[in-house]
């Protein structure tokens, strides 16, 4: 069980078999729902991949096989999806590469417009680096990815379509008692439109760990009293903290990001606020009150260690 600003209370019931089918293969199940979305998910991971394959080049990669089927309900709009796919990843979190094939599906549902369906078959490589001083409540390091995927035209999919997205967090202490925080984003589609682009491959921001003062998702595409995914998104976020005692500390910070059809369209949304911080023994527990400059509103955010 847990609870977030962002999606309200949550329930998560997770399976595991090492052994499944009496093999050496994993099997990974799991059923969440919270306030805004229902998921079912299993993935099964065979054996590591042995020396003859491509020539000893992906020696030790891990296949593996998903299907998840997903419910979510988020700025007005009714998202339903199911998503396949066949990967290959290395067993190190330090130095993590992703190869991918997946197919996606989903049916939108906005009040008052007739529902939109969408597929897409794409391949993907993912590559994140990870360098921290420790994982659970890190003080110092950094993490930097990039997810690159594409897709040809077809008969799943209308337009050939390229997407690309840059991530990275840094850490540094600058004092006895003050640490410095940056975030960086930036993701771009090329090649096709809004509209027929499964939801999971365009960009949303806002909430917890994204733009602070803004609702989870709400920086978006405005479509017909709804907030939609968009092409291209951006976010940069800047925080001080300053350790006051060696559980607790104090910080301040400032988010600017948004999500829009274009950079034509994009436009910096900033949030500004102050926050509590408390190394707990399940990692960084961040308590926020941030201001959404361009809405006016204050927000509190409440979240877990940071995303990398």
């Amino acid at each position: 069980m847990g609870a977030s600003t962002d999606v309200g209370a949550r329930l998560q019931l997770k399976w595991l078999n090492r052994h499944f089918l009496g093999e050496d293969w994993r099997l990974e199940s799991l059923v969440r729902a919270d306030r805004l979305n229902q998921l079912a998910q299993s993935e099964l991971y065979f054996q590591p991949l042995p020396e003859d394959w491509l020539f000893g080049k992906i020696q030790g990669w891990i296949p593996s096989v998903a299907l998840a089927l997903e419910r979510t309900t988020l700025t007005g709009a009714e998202t339903e999806k199911i998503r396949h796919s066949v990967r290959l990843s290395t067993p190190s979190r330090t130095n993590e590469r992703v190869l991918s094939v997946s197919l996606l599906a989903d049916r939108r549902t906005i009040p008052g417009i007739a529902a939109l369906s969408r597929e897409a078959l794409i391949a993907g490589y993912a590559w994140t680096r990870r360098q921290f001083d420790q994982a659970l409540a890190p003080s110092r390091g950094y993490s930097a990815g990039i997810d690159l995927s594409a897709g040809v035209g077809g008969s799943l999919h209308q337009d050939r379509m390229a997407r690309v997205l840059l991530s990275g967090v840094w850490l540094r202490p600058l004092h006895s008692r003050w640490t410095a925080v940056v975030r960086l984003q930036a993701g771009q589609i090329r090649g096709a439109r809004e509209d027929s682009i499964p939801e999971d491959l365009l960009f949303r921001t806002g909430g917890d760990q994204t733009v602070r003062g803004y609702g989870f998702g709400t920086l978006g595409v405005p479509r017909h009293n709804a907030i939609v995914g968009g092409n291209v998104m951006a976010l940069i976020s800047a925080e001080m903290v300053a350790r006051i005692t060696p559980a607790w500390g104090a910080a301040l910070f400032y988010d600017a990001g948004d999500a829009a059809l274009s950079w034509q369209n994009f436009r910096w949304r900033r949030g500004v606020g102050v926050g509590a911080r408390w190394r707990s023994p399940i990692g960084a527990l961040n308590i926020d009150l941030a201001r959404g400059l361009d809405q006016g509103e204050t927000r509190l955010h409440f979240s877990v260690g940071y995303g990398f």
